[in-house]
């Protein structure tokens, strides 16, 4: 699924946010055996959105995580970072021509390579858990 853009100074509410787990998320997933993770941002924990993902969706509860965890969000520790250093080897001219380059760069990452972050996804939670 590639990233959904929203204008500059667009604050997502719970609402918002809902909406696009409804009409956007869910029917680009399908009926795959993912598990859907977000972070902690205001919009993903609010009452309305948790209620509904727990009748729709396999997801992991703002309970799991702990906070300020980005080093646990594969979102954050990797994949921004690949697509980022790939879609800004270039200069671009404006903003609608990055958001492309970012896209392309998205759709372009490798079925391998999201298997190797995931695999070290799951060494981290281990390792926190290890800590604990």
């Amino acid at each position: 699924m590639p990233p959904i853009w929203f204008p500059t100074g667009y604050r997502l509410t719970g609402a918002d946010y809902l909406e696009l787990l409804k009409t956007k998320i869910t029917k680009k997933s399908g009926k795959s055996s993912y598990v859907f993770q977000q972070d902690g941002a205001p919009a993903h924990t609010c009452k309305a959105v948790q209620d509904w993902m727990e009748t729709n969706m396999k997801f992991w509860p703002k309970t799991m995580w702990p906070p300020q965890s980005p080093d646990l969000n594969p979102l954050d520790f990797s994949f921004w970072w690949h697509v980022e250093s790939q879609a800004c080897r270039v200069r671009h001219s404006n903003v609608e021509d990055l958001k492309t380059s970012v896209e392309k760069k998205w759709k372009a990452m490798k079925r391998s390579y999201i298997i190797t972050v995931c695999q070290a996804f799951r060494r981290r939670v281990e390792a926190v858990i290890e800590a604990k």
